[in-house]
């Protein structure tokens, strides 16, 4: 055993270790330690190499720690990138419409030499750059290569503001390049700036009366202000009307004074000052209605034409109290015809609380289908000019020299529509056009005078025809008729059946024409026709039927009609002798209007062996014989 060292460094650990398990006796001799020393021997023994492993792993640990982090340093670690700073001079805030410009100044801070350099200008919605696509969004500028501590010429944007006033949006500019020390990398540095929008460049606003009455002339007052601190230069105003309105006159004239005379050219426009135009026009439909007005202003700028502002407003169209309504044949909604005989009556109504003087009543009729040589009235009918206006006064009738409050009258026109369309006829309608007028004006009320109105239209009911007609000799259709003509007993003889459609003045659908062929006569299946549709037949009913699906207006007019053929063979009984044979008994006609909407139905008579079409048969009556 060795000897208890009292020098050993474990003895002067301040430790309490655990005895070792008590060894076994050899016979005569004692193994139990004579003093705890050597349990402390023993346990310091263990643990030393305990420790000693554990400092060994600390060193491992480290040293691994270190050649990691210099691997990272020198092979993994993104070089970094020289030192730029980029900086904007702007505006504080913008106007819409008006073109501002951004400089953009880039400084290289480092000890490196920018190679290549690009900016990259990028802005958002609600913006453009001038000259350019809406769609443009982004606008790269080369700059080249800066050096060490350099600040090239700083690169301007003229932009516009389009979008919503008083909003926020940002710009971005972003600097892309390398430098000698780095080869292929590419470096990117950027920065961002927002750009406040305010109210438009060219500011307008709507001055309108509340309520107009119908047919009324009235005043739209639209007033523009340069709200920017400079001139702007090349100013457009645009109004867009309502559908109904009809334009009188302006403050200023047009641009165009013969077309829409919505567009005025207002030149330059002072710095923080303005002007105004006024429009004077009507509007002459229903009361009751709201109708809206729009203006814009516009400027051109390097060829392109910017919004520099916007304004709506609404006009509202009152009920006159001098309130119209008319009739036709008794009824508000009637359909005309070619040759009717037409009955309008214009009834009027004072609805106000006071009596209205020298009242005149004015109809003006337009349509190409009146017959006014025929017209009746108590009012006297203007003619110059196909003005075709009948006026109503006290001079013609006494009562309209007052009407008090609540009370009501009437005046009426008589006239024809004419016996047949004309060759452009399409579509037909017959219009009256009537207004009632007095110089009394109701209390609170800046018109000149008290006008009421309204319009009132009639469709012309679309015209078809349909002819029926037989050959015996009909070769230059392809189709070659046998037998004998005159027809004989017993004996069969064919014969070629044409229908011919003439569509005069409306565009006609679901057109059927249809006809039984009689007693003795046969369908034989050979059929032809000048459009795509073809008759066809059923043998059970022996009924012939063409159905065409659409007629196009004036074919047959402008052009031939719409033809079908088709053969039949008819054969005469022997109590038939010395008569003229029906063929193909009445042809009728049923299609829809699609103007009117109503339904036209026109027949044709019976087909019989008497041929009057067919020049070949002239001297023949058609009558059997034997």
């Amino acid at each position: 055993m060795t000897d208890y060292n009292p020098n050993s460094i474990w003895t002067s650990k301040k430790k309490k270790y655990d005895p070792l398990p008590e060894p076994k006796k050899a016979s005569g001799v004692s193994t139990k330690p004579s003093d705890k020393s050597k349990d402390g021997d023993v346990s310091a023994s263990s643990n030393g190499k305990k420790n000693g492993r554990g400092l060994l792993w600390f060193f491992v640990i480290c040293a691994a720690f270190v050649a990691g982090a210099a691997f990272y340093f020198f092979f993994l670690k993104p070089t970094p990138g020289p030192s730029v700073s980029i900086s904007f001079v702007k505006p504080d805030q913008v106007f819409i419409g008006d073109p501002f410009i951004i400089s953009v100044l880039v400084a290289n801070n480092s000890q490196s030499v920018l190679k290549n350099a690009t900016l990259e200008f990028m802005i958002p919605d609600g913006f453009s750059f001038v000259g350019q696509s809406s769609d443009t969004r982004a606008m790269p500028e080369p700059i080249g290569d800066i050096s060490s501590g350099g600040v090239p010429p700083q690169q301007d944007f003229q932009l516009v503001a389009t979008g919503n006033r008083n909003s926020v949006g940002s710009i971005t500019a972003k600097l892309v390049y390398g430098t000698d020390t780095t080869g292929k990398t590419q470096f990117e540095s950027d920065s961002s700036a927002n750009i406040i929008t305010g109210t438009s460049a060219v500011g307008l606003n709507f001055t309108l009366p509340q309520n107009v009455f119908s047919g009324q002339n009235f005043n739209v007052a639209i007033g523009y202000h340069n709200n920017t601190q400079h001139n702007m230069n090349n100013v457009i105003l645009n109004v867009q009307y309502p559908s109904d309105f009809v334009f009188s006159t302006s403050s200023i004239a047009p641009i165009s004074a013969s077309t829409n005379r919505n567009s005025w050219n207002l030149g330059t426009t002072t710095a923080n000052a303005g002007g105004s135009i006024i429009i004077t026009g009507n509007i002459a439909n229903q009361a009751n209605g709201t109708y809206p007005f729009a203006a814009t202003s516009m400027s051109d700028v390097s060829g392109s034409g910017y919004l520099l502002g916007t304004q709506t407003s609404n006009v509202v169209l009152a009920a006159s109290p001098l309130s119209l309504s008319v009739t036709l044949n008794n009824m508000s909604t009637y359909v005309a015809n070619v040759g009717d005989q037409l009955n309008y009556v214009i009834s009027y109504t004072n609805n106000s609380n006071i009596a209205f003087q020298k009242i005149t009543i004015q109809a003006a009729l337009t349509g190409n289908m009146y017959d006014l040589s025929s017209l009746q009235s108590d009012g006297v009918l203007s003619s110059i000019n196909n003005t075709n206006t009948v006026t109503w006064s006290q001079a013609t009738n006494p009562e309209l020299a007052s009407l008090a409050p609540g009370q009501s009258g009437s005046v009426n026109i008589k006239l024809g529509v004419k016996k047949s369309f004309l060759t452009s006829s399409v579509n037909e309608n017959l219009n009256v056009e009537a207004k009632i007028q007095s110089p009394t004006v109701p209390p609170d009320t800046a018109a000149s005078s008290t006008i009421g109105t309204i319009n009132f239209a009639s469709k012309v009911s679309g015209e078809v025809a349909i002819a029926a007609t037989g050959y015996r000799n009909d070769k230059s259709l392809g189709i070659t008729n046998t037998g004998p003509y005159p027809p004989v007993i017993n004996k069969p003889s064919q014969y070629t059946i044409h229908w011919d459609v003439t569509n005069y003045s409306t565009e006609v659908t679901s057109t059927v024409v249809s006809a039984y062929l009689q007693s003795g006569s046969v369908f034989t299946g050979q059929v032809k026709s000048n459009i795509s549709a073809q008759p066809t037949y059923d043998a059970a009913t022996g009924l012939v039927t063409w159905d065409i699906a659409n007629l196009p207006a004036r074919i047959g007019v402008n052009s031939a009609p719409a033809e079908a053929v088709f053969q039949i063979t008819n054969t005469p009984a022997v109590n038939q002798l010395y008569q003229v044979l029906t063929l193909v008994g009445q042809t009728n006609l049923i299609a829809d209007d699609m103007f009117t909407g109503s339904t036209l139905q026109v027949s044709a008579g019976p087909v019989t062996t008497f041929l009057p079409n067919d020049s070949t048969t002239s001297n023949q009556n058609g009558q059997v014989t034997q």
